[in-house]
């Protein structure tokens, strides 16, 4: 059972019930091997991890019938939740694997495994589209196959969705395989993207993924969990993620960050304050021999890892999961381009986006201009906002602030008086209809005061395109005199006048006011 209890963008933190066992997810399940661990199974448990993903083929193959005896929890060492992959993954690798979709999904039951995985084949990247399209085929027959042969099932059941980078493909394999009763969806083939950094091209199959699944299951992200990777992985709706690039790196001396992977003879210092780097230095570590520094490596990389996925939750929690991503974005260009990327998946951010919250939004730059909240308010205003007159009044100031939120109430008082609508032209928003300038996120927002060359145009290009179709039949621009190049633009597009603001706002308007009676 998968419950959801908190949304923040796409992203949710839920309770996935495993027997008597519980999750909360997001979760970041570490792959261990089932006989030769760095970190052992055990320590994983006292770090926190409520479960770990581990292989039933090398099982099959090590252990056979013993494990079916004793049990993938004893085996491993581990006494939570364990989810074991099917052998996709070697099969990617070396081209085949021996054993079919079936007999590993039997075993997989027959050991104990609490999450077991259908046997994929995946279609890694680059593919071209004639191996996509037979990956899925593939993927989809054995699903099939599996859900018919094994009748008494393994407590969870995961249908992997493969396609790769072939947009289209991964939209059909995801629609084939929602169709069908597993009780997780796995997204596959991401390791390959993120050793490339095309997180681009991560995004976009999340999103396709995603928009084409129920959403009242969980959704793992097979082979995901790189500290860049994470909060936008979970932004995106992804519940679950597994890795074994924590050891994986260690042995290649390489060191997890918040903002990348650093190779241990770059750092002057450890940026971190872990069990491990708290009573070490960089040079203390490389002195050590090979397997004690891999097992050092190791065990940051899992404190990483999992003060990611704990930032993240606590982000979504405070309903600053946007700031949370957006912040990471500047780690590295090709994530930026990533996060852009997941932004034009508006729809789906919006869907888990509250529509009013506790704390102020923050804006920055041109990636904030997308966000959900503020694609939401433009949108509401361009199409329900409804004109009380025939006659606008634009203000155009240079910055709005808490005096100039109480003068509202008298400036709204002057439109009433006047018989004219009054508006506020505002960066990131556009225009604000004064009359809603408590609502949510207008009056709940703090943006950067110095001003981004791309959010004003889009700003400007946006409010012409609201106020242009709303049938104003005479237009005013009431201006500060800092900001009259800005209202001149304002004022040819809506073929208005421009009135400079002298003594204040409320006297400026209580003029324009009085020039209307007077005519």
């Amino acid at each position: 059972m998968f419950e959801v209890e908190d949304t923040d963008l796409a992203g949710r933190i839920g309770r996935l019930t495993v027997g008597d066992k519980e999750l909360e997810t997001p979760a970041f399940l570490p792959v261990v091997h089932p006989f030769r661990q760095e970190v052992s199974a055990a320590e994983l448990k006292g770090m926190g991890f409520g479960a770990v993903m581990t292989n039933s083929y090398i099982t099959k193959r090590k252990w056979g019938e013993e494990a079916v005896r004793r049990g993938i929890h004893d085996i491993i060492g581990f006494d939570g939740i364990v989810m074991t992959d099917s052998g996709g993954y070697q099969a990617l690798i070396y081209g085949e694997v021996k054993v079919d979709p079936v007999s590993i999904a039997k075993y997989q039951r027959d050991i104990g495994s609490d999450i077991a995985v259908v046997l994929d084949l995946p279609t890694g990247y680059p593919a071209s589209r004639e191996r996509a399209l037979f990956t899925v085929r593939e993927t989809l027959k054995a699903e099939r196959k599996t859900l018919k042969a094994v009748t008494e099932r393994p407590p969870l059941l995961v249908g992997p969705i493969q396609g790769g980078a072939h947009e289209d493909i991964m939209a059909r394999c995801a629609r084939a395989v929602a169709k069908m009763p597993f009780d997780v969806y796995a997204i596959g083939s991401p390791v390959e993207i993120m050793n490339g950094y095309d997180f681009d091209v991560l995004a976009s199959i999340i999103r396709v993924a995603k928009a084409n699944l129920p959403p009242d299951k969980p959704v793992h992200l097979f082979g995901a969990a790189h500290p860049l990777t994470i909060p936008m992985a979970v932004a995106m709706g992804c519940d679950l993620f597994d890795s074994a690039s924590y050891v994986l790196f260690a042995k290649q001396d390489r060191y997890m960050t918040p903002t990348g992977v650093r190779r241990l003879s770059e750092l002057a210092y450890l940026p971190c304050v872990c069990p491990v780097c708290a009573r070490s230095s960089p040079e203390e570590l490389a002195a050590l021999v090979p397997r004690e520094r891999t097992r050092a490596l190791a065990l940051h990389n899992l404190y990483l890892l999992k003060s990611e996925v704990e930032g993240a939750k606590q982000a979504l929690k405070e309903g600053r999961l946007w700031e949370h991503v957006a912040q990471k974005a500047r780690s590295h260009p090709k994530l930026f381009t990533g996060t852009m990327r997941m932004a034009e998946g508006t729809d789906q951010l919006m869907e888990g986006t509250p529509v009013s919250k506790q704390k102020a939004i923050m804006l920055f730059d041109r990636l904030d201009y997308i966000r959900p909240e503020l694609v939401r308010y433009r949108d509401a205003v361009s199409k329900r906002w409804m004109p009380t007159s025939r006659r606008l009044v634009l203000l155009v100031v240079s910055h709005v602030d808490e005096r100039f939120f109480a003068e509202v109430p008298e400036m709204l008082a002057c439109a009433s008086a006047g018989g004219f609508d009054l508006c506020l032209f505002r960066e990131f928003f556009g225009v604000v209809p004064l009359e809603l300038y408590g609502t949510y996120p207008v009056s709940q927002s703090l943006a950067c005061e110095v001003t981004d060359a791309q959010v004003l145009e889009r700003s400007v290009k946006d409010a012409i395109a609201i106020l242009s179709k709303k049938g104003f039949r005479e237009a005013t621009v009431i201006s500060e005199e800092g900001m009259l190049p800005l209202s001149s633009e304002l004022a040819a597009a809506l073929r208005a006048e421009v009135r400079p603001i002298r003594r204040g706002h409320v006297a400026a308007l209580k003029e324009f006011a009085s020039s209307l009676r007077v005519h």
